[in-house]
């Protein structure tokens, strides 16, 4: 084998590119844990500059303003929400090692959100009312700590769906995304996901309710206002047993509605505006802790749930019952209610329904 000769000079010269290279490689390493670097870089990306803050590495970053450090002068937040800042960002966030806030919200950014990546501890994230477009990848990269998650009021984002790498932000407890021009299905993986408040209206949503939700911890769910409409049944509600929000009106949901006595907690129920069917039911009556129950323009049937005014906000209009009083039914609507039943109270039966007569059924 041979070897390369270096003349006594050559070898000096090799040595010190070496220790060069060395040192550089080291810089770099070393600026991705320098907050006063990372400051200087953020600050050169944000037009206008915020107040006190400089493009400049300077270790009096702590005293800037919206900027939280510990004694250790690690940066734990940065609160930038309605600062008026224009312009996008670098497709790469700078490095902040022990960042736990971040909030750019009601801003007039645009562009792509920036990679967080390099941000290995945040748990709280604001980006809502800014930004354009949803990266590859975001969410891939955003921290396994992350327990707030907001990216709402983005109207003018590319359409975007739920991707399945969001099952892994395993301690996620509230996911904010309404009016974000958020299409496609919503995923089934809420089993695996620590989430008590889910907030996906004013979107382009479609299919059914993910049958995960049924062993989700999901406390307050906003589903309302899709374009098209989400459908299928809820049936699923009566095994959400920590709701105590929920908010499903302007879909195209189909079926009755279920039994929710065992969701103790559930204080406001909207199932406005869907294509539900079936018999009110007395359960919600009794529900011990349901305050508001929305379900108007439905095609609800059966006897006026009057009783439901005594001690609950209560709106019911526009739904096909056989009277608008507290009377019963006719005996022979009865029955054929009974009937009905057993098949679930087809929507073709119940769109077809006029008044207390049983003769006046229509034409099915």
């Amino acid at each position: 084998m041979g070897f390369i000769k270096f003349s006594g000079s050559s070898l000096l010269l090799f040595l010190v590119f070496s220790l060069l290279l060395v040192n550089s490689t080291s810089d770099n390493d070393d600026d991705d844990d320098d907050d006063s670097v990372s400051m200087a870089k953020l600050a050169a990306a944000l037009n206008p500059l915020p107040w006190t803050w400089s493009t400049n590495s300077s270790s009096s970053y702590c005293e800037w303003h919206y900027v939280k450090c510990d004694s250790s002068k690690h940066v734990l937040e940065i609160d930038l929400q309605a600062r008026t800042l224009s312009g996008s960002l670098p497709s790469q966030f700078p490095p902040f090692p022990f960042l736990q806030v971040l909030d750019l919200s009601k801003n007039k950014l645009t562009g792509s959100l920036p990679s967080l990546n390099k941000i290995l501890f945040l748990k709280r994230l604001y980006l809502n009312i800014n930004f354009t477009r949803i990266p590859p990848g975001f969410f891939q990269g955003l921290s396994s700590s992350l327990q707030l998650l907001m990216l709402g009021g983005n109207p003018f984002l590319s359409t975007w769906m739920i991707p399945l790498e969001f099952i892994k932000l395993g301690n996620l407890t509230a996911f904010s995304a309404y009016n974000t021009n958020l299409g496609g299905s919503i995923p089934d993986i809420f089993h695996s996901l620590a989430l008590t408040n889910l907030s996906l209206h004013d979107n382009n949503l479609t299919g059914s309710l993910p049958p995960s939700f049924s062993r989700s911890q999901i406390k307050d769910l906003q589903l309302q206002n899709q374009k098209v409409g989400l459908t299928g049944t809820i049936d699923l509600l009566s095994n959400m047993t920590s709701l105590y929000s929920v908010n499903l009106g302007f879909n195209q949901f189909t079926g009755t509605i279920p039994d929710l006595s065992n969701c103790k907690r559930l204080e406001l129920l909207d199932l406005s505006n869907n294509n539900l069917t079936g018999v009110f039911p007395p359960s919600l009556a009794s529900h011990p802790s349901l305050v508001v129950i929305i379900v108007n323009d439905n095609k609800l049937q059966g006897p006026f749930p009057a009783y439901m005014f005594l001690h609950k906000f209560t709106t019911v209009e526009n739904n096909n019952f056989c009277t608008n009083t507290a009377d019963s039914c006719d005996s022979q609507v009865t029955i054929l209610l009974e009937i009905a039943s057993a098949w679930m109270y087809p929507f073709e039966l119940s769109v077809a329904w006029e008044g207390n007569d049983a003769c006046r059924i229509g034409h099915l």
